[in-house]
């Protein structure tokens, strides 16, 4: 591109705070989910100091917690390859790959099916007591 053609502006840098922090960057200390409770992890209550720090000002690299150790890569590849069996076969002539994924991630899988679940029924019910309360 030419650098003489006026219309083009280029976007500024990120803005770094000039005054020094007082408090450690999120990014030394321990993520808060690895012991949120349920509760928090629910409502999303254990994030709330990023989102705050968030709306005062742009989130650098220093504003984001590390992974939390249950989730990094090298804990997750050590429960995926116990699971793993690629001459396995498995029932419907389920991929190998996918069934591993499946007892990998069994927990977090069931707890999104039983929430879309739970939604599904709350939706059905939204006319029925929406009518009880009418009437």
């Amino acid at each position: 591109m030419d650098h003489d053609d006026s219309s083009y502006a280029e976007a500024p840098a990120t803005p770094r705070v000039k005054r020094p922090e007082t408090s450690t960057p999120f990014s030394q200390l321990a993520n808060p989910l690895a012991k949120a409770s349920l509760p928090s992890i629910i409502m999303a209550q254990w994030i709330q100091p990023m989102v705050s720090l968030g709306a005062r000002r742009v989130l650098e690299k220093e504003d984001v917690w590390p992974i939390c150790a249950r989730d990094a890569c090298s804990s997750l590849e050590q429960l995926f390859r116990r699971v793993y069996d690629p001459s396995r076969r498995h029932p419907f002539n389920l991929s190998p790959l996918a069934a591993a994924y499946a007892r990998t991630f069994q927990t977090e899988l069931s707890f999104v099916l039983l929430s879309c679940v739970l939604y599904v029924v709350a939706l059905a019910l939204q006319s029925y007591v929406a009518q009880a309360i009418l009437q």
